[in-house]
């Protein structure tokens, strides 16, 4: 048997010189941008996944953009995360995309229907003023 040192746990031993030291708290929230450089500029949304919003009267030609960001089911009801104008919040199937149980402002116009949220795809179907948009898909990830 070969004689081995008894090792004190309360002396510290040294880490292996093959581990990186992890960056400090300051270095990683240096390393983040912080706002937007003018943050009055107006918000564009150009990605896919996007379509002209309607004003709260339902004219799709004012307002800003509908961006699907996520799609869940919670109990039996399925919501849509959207980004529409400077507001974002759940939407869930049926007019003014409202979720049973909501209180407060609807995100969407009245003249909107959620006809179905796809949570397999991540797509959002609805018609304004009765007429059929085209499906608004999240983005696949790109690795």
């Amino acid at each position: 048997m070969q004689d081995t040192p008894d090792l004190d746990p309360l002396v510290p031993v040294p880490p292996p010189s093959v581990l990186t030291p992890l960056p400090t708290t300051a270095q990683v929230q240096d390393s983040v941008g912080r706002g937007r450089v003018d943050p009055f500029a107006p918000v564009v949304e150009t990605q896919a996944g996007s379509v002209l919003a309607a004003s709260p009267e339902g004219d799709v030609s004012g307002g800003g953009a509908l961006s699907l960001q996520g799609v869940m089911a919670v109990g039996a009801q399925v919501q849509a995360f959207v980004s529409i104008s400077e507001r974002s919040g759940a939407i869930c199937v049926g007019p003014a995309g409202r979720c049973s149980g909501s209180e407060g402002e609807a995100l969407l116009p009245q003249t909107w229907i959620v006809r179905s949220i796809d949570l397999q795809r991540g797509c959002l179907t609805y018609t304004v003023a009765g007429t059929a948009q085209e499906p608004v898909c999240m983005q696949a990830a790109k690795l």
